[in-house]
């Protein structure tokens, strides 16, 4: 093997292993940090289709005025209505529906 080709693949290399890393720090720093309980307000709903199955889209105006829009599995909105309270589930940058959705009550 030549040197020329070496530096090469082990420049090659170590990018790799640089976006690597960078997409394994993200993917864990969004569900990292403390975990912050919320309900907020369902405005709107609609099924979408996707690649891995069908998700619920929907809009919600939290406590504080935000409007959030969240993809959530079909399951957990499926007792849901517009004008009803949905659970949320904040850490550091993801936002989502929380696992009792709109089943607060129970």
């Amino acid at each position: 093997m030549r040197s020329g080709n070496r530096k090469a693949d082990i420049l090659l290399a170590l990018s790799l292993a640089a976006l690597i890393a960078f997409v394994v720090g993200v993917l864990w720093l969004k569900d990292v940090g403390p975990t912050k309980f919320e309900q907020a307000k369902i405005l709107e709903m609609r099924l979408s289709p996707g690649a891995y199955g069908d998700k619920a889209r929907v809009k919600v105006e939290t406590v504080s005025g935000e409007i959030r829009y969240i993809a959530a599995p079909p399951r957990l909105m499926n007792k849901c209505s517009i004008g009803d309270e949905v659970e949320l589930i904040r850490r550091r940058f993801a936002t989502k529906v929380g696992p009792r959705g709109c089943s607060l009550q129970e």
